[in-house]
Formats: C-alpha cells, structure tokens, sequence
C-alpha cells in the first residue's frame, strides 16, 4: 500500500496540545511498549548461632534458703548423705526473627561427673515461685524456685564424664520464637550428676545453646 503525500506527512506531525508538543500515538506506541520486567527469587538465609547461658545455678532441698548462684557445678540428684539437688537455667533466645524456621535447637552441659541415669529437662516459669519478678541465679533458692511448665521434654540416660549432655527443644523453640527460656534439669535417679557452670572459668565448659534457623 502507497501512503499518500498527506498521510505520511500526518504521522510525524508534532500536534501541539495546551502548549505541550506531542507526537502521534499512531506513530510511537509500538516504540514505547516496554517488555515486563521479571521477579527476581530471594534465597533463604541460614543462620547457624551459639549462645552462652544467661544464668544458671542449683538449689538444695537441706538449705533451702541458700543461693549458690556463684558455684561453679550445676547438680541434679540425691547423694548418700541424702541431699537432693536440682539446676535451673535460662537461656535468651530472642534473637530468633518471628518468620524464622527452626530446624535445630539444642542446649548442652559439660558433664564432669557420671552417671548411670541423668535428669530430665523441663520447662519452667520465668519468674520466682508465686512473683512477678523475674528469677536471677544471685536470688534463687530452693523455697523461691520456679514452677514447672507442663511435662517433661528431655530425658538424659548414662552420662561419661568429659562429655556433653544435650537436650533437643527445636520442636519447643519452633512453636513459640522470640523469647527468654527457663530449663529444670530434675533428677532421675538417686545417683547426683555434675556439669559446669558459667562460673567454672573454662568458657568451652560452659553451658549453651546451639541454634540452627532459616529466614526467607
């Protein structure tokens, strides 16, 4: 088809409109179309993070309202002259993003005495025993302990000293992200179990928790 002298010379005719040159859309839209930019994927990210204990201590059921905030061993147990100890722990794990996906947790002792049964862990309170108030290793006593939360949720079998005892609370940590955890390590036995303290001056003996997340 022959365009006509009037038509081609209509098609790159500047028009002006309120003062504004425009040119003809017949003439430019195929030009102007841009292609549809694609999404770019985001890759998740993985964090792996080790955590010292915040506090640690243990009470004894003979001196009950003794602190041995400053110990350096952590018992769980009944010795042969019959005092009964348990430990108690806190870890902060608020560091975990509320969108993260846990795909491991774990908090570990320093075993430096054996046993054929060690304890088990629950969960606890994060407040003194009928308080408020949050529980500090410089403050808590056998009477001021705090109450267990729920059932039992690690159980430690035979321990070898110079080991490390672990207990797995990924499914704990997943379901409730972005807070500060209070551990019992209740004893199982009548046979006492000993790990390392925070005090204990070692900082590779020290209790602390292992944590495994991805954020998208």
């Amino acid at each position: 088809m022959v365009l006509n002298k009037k038509f081609k010379k209509d098609l790159v005719k500047p028009l002006a409109v309120s003062g504004v040159l425009a040119v003809s859309i017949v003439a430019l839209s195929f030009f102007l179309r841009q292609p549809e930019q694609p999404q770019q994927a985001h890759a998740s990210t993985n964090q792996h993070i080790a955590r010292a204990v915040d506090q640690d201590t243990r009470v004894k059921r003979v001196e009950p309202t003794s602190n041995f905030g400053k110990e350096v061993e952590l018992r769980a147990g009944k010795d042969a002259s019959g005092d009964y100890y348990e430990s108690y722990v806190k870890f902060d794990l608020s560091f975990i993003p509320a969108n993260a996906t846990v795909t491991s947790a774990k908090i570990k002792f320093y075993v430096i005495d054996a046993t054929d049964n060690g304890p088990k862990l629950y969960q606890t309170s994060s407040t003194y025993k009928n308080t408020s108030t949050q529980w500090l290793e410089s403050g808590l006593t056998w009477n001021n302990r705090p109450t267990l939360v729920g059932g039992a949720i690690g159980d430690a079998g035979k321990l070898s000293t110079k080991t490390w005892l672990e207990y797995n609370i990924t499914s704990l940590v997943n379901t409730n992200k972005g807070k500060v955890y209070s551990f019992a390590l209740l004893p199982d036995s009548t046979d006492v179990m000993r790990t390392s303290s925070k005090e204990n001056g070692d900082n590779t003996k020290i209790p602390y928790a292992e944590i495994d997340f991805t954020t998208p």
